[in-house]
């Protein structure tokens, strides 16, 4: 597989990156299955199957309205985080204050991290 894309454990899923958004961080183009709504006619159960294997996107006349995602890399409070409008809010400010006033590389970071470690004799 090439080194600009990537696939989850089971192979399914195969990210492309598509553009870069000027912070720094790659934007992907995932493949997701999509099934149009006035065309659903499975049982949720088998709607629910398959989105082990990749994420389905319900969509409406061609735009998306829906997600089924599995669970498996993800928990409860995971999906409460990213979908509570508060905690989005707080994420965008922190994303707007880096942005403005900068802050630590991840990779700074890590060498803090690991420099502290090594000191406190971990």
């Amino acid at each position: 597989m090439p080194a600009a894309m990537w696939s989850d454990a089971t192979g399914g899923l195969t990210a492309v990156p598509i553009l870069n958004d000027g912070k720094g961080r790659v934007v992907y183009r995932i493949n997701m299955k999509t099934i149009d709504i006035g065309e659903a006619s499975s049982p949720l159960a088998e709607y629910v199957r398959q989105a082990q294997a990749e994420p389905l996107v319900f969509t409406d006349h061609g735009a998306p309205t829906a997600v089924l995602l599995s669970l498996r890399n993800a928990d409860l409070e995971t999906v409460s985080l990213n979908t509570n409008p508060a905690f989005l809010a707080l994420i965008e400010r922190s994303r707007a204050r880096q942005e403005a006033e900068g802050g630590l590389s991840a990779a700074e970071m890590r060498r803090r991290i690991l420099s502290e470690t090594e000191s406190a004799g971990g």
